[in-house]
């Protein structure tokens, strides 16, 4: 199996949101914060990401899904060197600073992990080369 150096995410996927007409319960999203949950209650300790380096995630709005999935990440990657994250730009400047001061506090699996905050203007923000660099 080969081993992730390299993860890019944009957590839409996660956001609770309309998808083609159909509107996600309060179960649906329950159920998904119940899984990220359980995966961290089993401690799973088998589980490693043991040779990711780095990561860029676009955070859209900052659900409990999305930063469940930035502490799972941050505690399962013991090689991890980087991590970039990227609010939307509809995000208040107070926001992303709440959420920046939550990060930090998060467990991490690397002692030398950085995270990068990557503001951005709404202008910026869809003229970005975000995904297209190496």
């Amino acid at each position: 199996m080969p081993a992730v150096k390299q993860l890019k995410v944009n957590a839409q996927f996660l956001k609770v949101r309309f998808d083609y007409g159909i509107q996600y319960t309060a179960a649906d999203v329950n159920a998904a914060l119940q899984h990220l949950k359980l995966l961290e209650a089993e401690d799973h300790s088998e589980f490693s990401l043991s040779q990711l380096q780095e990561v860029k995630l676009q955070i859209i709005c900052a659900t409990g899904l999305e930063l469940l999935f930035t502490e799972f990440l941050l505690a399962k990657s013991p090689a991890l060197k980087i991590m970039c994250v990227q609010p939307s730009f509809a995000m208040s400047v107070g926001k992303q600073l709440k959420i920046l001061k939550e990060m930090n506090r998060f467990r991490r699996a690397s002692p030398n992990v950085d995270i990068i905050w990557k503001y951005c203007s709404s202008e910026s923000y869809y003229l970005s080369d975000w995904y297209g660099k190496e």
